[in-house]
This record gives structure tokens, C-alpha cells and sequence, in this order.
């Protein structure tokens, strides 16, 4: 059995077996390192036709897999093979950090994944009230483009994330994610030339193992004054409706709180819900920890300039 890590491993053969499995591919090393300089712990187990790979980031004495984006962790097709990887990781002195998707408990974060085989029978589905509402948003005279720079989506991102109290990330961070990825895009609702919402997005293979093709939506935002238009909801029936085109059937809404206002947004798409859950060395999350929702509170009422100034600077240690 070989055991590679980092320089060792040769980024083709990595990808060869991470396949379309997005938030395994080996250009997140690239993308997160140069973005925030987090160690990579980058390691690949083979054995003749047996392979286990796990891409992690030191922070601390955790290898996390990986800060800032999904559902990682390791896969391999033995478990002989991932136990021998995730041994070699303790044996460094470091624990194995990761996420993964389980029935839903009711609290904490979970995501909301939305499974559409016929688009016709699933809106026909929705809530009456959801649909009035979609039809309305429809009717307001939002205008969609597809994008591969960040330009229109950055400045209204930071706008939400200041008023949920978050630090943002970097401008660069999303930036390399486009020139890494062409599975990522960036979808904007204008209006009369303003930008109303935005949404990055990634393709790839679905993060339940159903082997499935599915759309994650990473990050979205709003401008307030267009809610009331429904741009929202404009945005993400648009970009369904495009991703069912494509022969995609999961829709996958992301990651929040359970109970918060942006689950009861999600909720109305008719999602299955599911909870995210650590698996390995748990630190406190900062969407969960009672002290950072103080910090998160003194957040909002900084000046937009200097949150989004000094926020990217402190988002690398919000893993």
C-alpha cells in the first residue's frame, strides 16, 4: 500500500478517482491555499485497484475537509483503504475533520435538497401561495445572465452577510473558484441594469451518493429593496428551470439554521431536509456558538465599508 501526500500526488490521477465528485477535486488546494494559506493535508492510499483519498486543510491539530465549502471527507471504494488513510492522518498527530449528510434530527444546520424529475408536476406541486408568488416574480421584469466573474455578485454578497452578522470572504476566494471550476457559475437577476440577487453555483455529483447530477448553490444573496419583488425567488426558479434543462434532478439549496428565516425560504421548495453532521474532531460552530451570536449581533451595526474591509481577513478562521 502507498500512501501519498501534498506534491506527491499527482493532480490528474487525483481527479481521475474523485471524478465528479466536486468538493473532492484536487483544484480546492489550489483555490482555499492561496486564498486563506491553510495548510493542505492532501492524502491518496493506493493498493492495486483500491483507493481512498481525503482533502483536508490544517487548522489547528484538525484536518478539515474542506473549510468553507460542503460535504468532503474521505471516499474510497474499501473501507480497508479509508481506515488505513484516516490512521496515517492520527498517526501525523492530527484528527480527521469532515461533514456528511444524515436523516434529519430537527436542529443545527442542515441543508435542503430538492429532487425534480418532472419540472411540470413539481411546480404544480408547490404551494398555491407559491406559485402566485413566482408568478409574480415573473412578472416584474427581472432579466437573468449567467456569469464567470464575481464583479455583480460580490458587492450585493457582502451585503447580506453584513446584515446576517458574518464576516465575508474574499473577493479572490470566489474569483478562483471560477478559474478553477468550470462547473461554477455565477447567476444575476437585473433589473433595468441593477443587480437584484445573485447566486454562485457548482456542478457536480451529488453529495448523497446517489450518483446523481446535481446543481449546488453555494452562496446567494438579495438586495433588500427588491424583495418585496420577489427577486429571489425569480433567481432561484430561473436557475432551476435552467439546471432541469441540463438533465440535472437534484437541486441543492445549501446549507442554514434549522428554523431560520432562510430555512423557511428553502423550506418552500418542497425540499427533502437533511442534517449536516461532524464527523471526527468537532469544533464549535460559529452558526451555533452563543458567544459569536453576541459578536455577530456588534457585527451589523459596524459600518458596511470597514465590515467588508476587515471581514475577509477574519472569515479564514469561521472554518
Amino acid at each position: 500500500m502507498r500512501i501519498l501526500l501534498n506534491d506527491e500526488i499527482d493532480p490528474c490521477a487525483w481527479n481521475g478517482l474523485a471524478g465528479d465528485k466536486v468538493f473532492h477535486r484536487y483544484e480546492w488546494r489550489e483555490v482555499i491555499e492561496a486564498s486563506y494559506g491553510l495548510r493542505p493535508t492532501f492524502l491518496m492510499a493506493e493498493d492495486g485497484g483500491e483507493y481512498a483519498l481525503y482533502p483536508s486543510f490544517q487548522v489547528g491539530k484538525r484536518c478539515i475537509s474542506v473549510p468553507y465549502t460542503y460535504i468532503a471527507g474521505p471516499i474510497a471504494n474499501s473501507e480497508r483503504m479509508q481506515h488505513a488513510l484516516l490512521e496515517r492522518i492520527r498517526q501525523m498527530g492530527l484528527a480527521p475533520s469532515y461533514k456528511r449528510l444524515v436523516p434529519a434530527r430537527g436542529d443545527g444546520q442542515v441543508t435542503a435538497i430538492v429532487h425534480i424529475d418532472d419540472l411540470v408536476g413539481y411546480r404544480a406541486a408547490l404551494s398555491q401561495n407559491m406559485r402566485n408568488q413566482l408568478k409574480k416574480a415573473d412578472r416584474q421584469g427581472f432579466v437573468l445572465q449567467r456569469e464567470r466573474t464575481a464583479d455583480s455578485f460580490y458587492p450585493v454578497y457582502c451585503r447580506k452577510m453584513h446584515r446576517h452578522g458574518t464576516p465575508p470572504h474574499k473577493k479572490a476566494f470566489f474569483g478562483r473558484i471560477l478559474q478553477q471550476f468550470p462547473q461554477a457559475e455565477i447567476y444575476t437577476a437585473y433589473y433595468e441594469g441593477n443587480v437584484a440577487a445573485s447566486m454562485l453555483t457548482i456542478r457536480g455529483e451529488d453529495a448523497l451518493g446517489q450518483r446523481q447530477r446535481a446543481l449546488f448553490v453555494m452562496w446567494a444573496a438579495s438586495d433588500e429593496q427588491w424583495d418585496a419583488a420577489y427577486a429571489n425567488y425569480f433567481l432561484y426558479w430561473s436557475v432551476i428551470k435552467l439546471a432541469v434543462a441540463e438533465g440535472i434532478v437534484e437541486i441543492d439549496l445549501g446549507t442554514t439554521l434549522h428554523g431560520s428565516s432562510q430555512y423557511a425560504f428553502k423550506s418552500k421548495w418542497r425540499p427533502t431536509i437533511y442534517s449536516v453532521a461532524q464527523s471526527g474532531v468537532k469544533a464549535a460552530s460559529y452558526k451555533e456558538s452563543g458567544l459569536l451570536r453576541i459578536i455577530s449581533q456588534a457585527w451589523r451595526h459596524l459600518p458596511l465599508s470597514v465590515a467588508t474591509g476587515i471581514g475577509p481577513y477574519l472569515r479564514k478562521y469561521l472554518t
